[in-house]
């Protein structure tokens, strides 16, 4: 079974247990005593089982993470070409991807057994992509051909962990020529009347709105940031200042000998006798 059948059987499980309660709370019925110790011992056993499915889905989860490393491959390249993009560098492989997302692979009557049950899987991976966000879907018509993500080629884990990671974690600002050849594929077939991708491109179309007003609140923000302030010069010292600074006579005598001074080594000059 694929996970969208499994998504879909305990979504139909759960409507049904809810919608029993509700009419068991409103019932004008009178068990017996067994009946109330059946009752009882089926409520606790669907207790259990309840109880169970989320350990059952965080051990899945568990799995497909330790799984999930192809898939973390390629989405940190997507991530990495998202970064850099400039422009779009194949636009073939963009459209081609497009028109599959939306319009699926096309059967035709020579189709063997396998290849149908290929094309309907593909079919099933196209709906989970349109269902993602349009920055979401661009991100992957954008970084894998169809030669990569197709049925036969990529591993159900894979996928699924491509598509868990592929969002962006806030609105992309992508080159205006990608919203170019959006539009210009919803002017020709097979895309021209397909309702579904209209309204993918109105979609498109207010995400890139939010992406632009939120690249201009952030340069808004720069620029009322501004620069940072430089440190201000030092003041000129004054004269006064060089003055009351100079060291006065004595003013550093306190911890030293003083020496005597000229006038008190005064020396004595020696006499010489002339007599003969």
């Amino acid at each position: 079974m694929t996970t969208s059948t499994y998504v879909s059987q305990l979504d139909a499980l759960a409507k049904k247990v809810e919608s029993f309660v509700r009419s068991l709370r409103n019932a004008e019925i009178h068990p017996s005593k067994d009946q109330y110790t059946t009752f009882k011992a089926l409520s606790l056993r669907l207790c259990e089982a309840a109880a169970a499915v989320p350990v059952g889905i965080e051990a899945l989860k568990k799995r497909q993470a330790e799984s999930c490393e192809e898939g973390r491959k390629l989405i940190s390249q997507a991530q990495s070409d998202r970064n850099d993009l400039t422009h779009l560098k194949n636009r073939g492989v963009f459209a081609r991807n497009l028109k599959l997302f939306f319009g699926g692979p096309q059967d035709s009557a020579i189709d063997s057994d396998t290849i149908r049950a290929r094309k309907t899987l593909t079919r099933e991976r196209c709906e989970r992509i349109c269902s993602l966000s349009p920055d979401g879907l661009i991100s992957w018509a954008v970084a894998f051909a169809p030669s990569l993500w197709t049925a036969n080629l990529m591993s159900n884990k894979t996928f699924d962990c491509v598509e868990e990671l592929i969002e962006p974690q806030g609105p992309v600002a992508w080159p205006s020529e990608i919203y170019d050849v959006l539009s210009a594929l919803g002017d020709e077939d097979p895309l021209r009347g397909s309702h579904k991708y209209h309204e993918f491109l109105k979609a498109a179309e207010d995400a890139k709105q939010k992406a632009q007003s939120a690249d201009q609140s952030r340069k808004r923000r720069c620029l009322a940031d501004g620069p940072a302030p430089e440190a201000e010069p030092l003041p000129p010292m004054q004269n006064s200042e060089l003055v009351s600074q100079t060291p006065q006579p004595g003013q550093y005598t306190s911890g030293m000998t003083q020496l005597p001074s000229l006038q008190q080594m005064a020396l004595i000059t020696p006499t010489f006798n002339r007599g003969i």
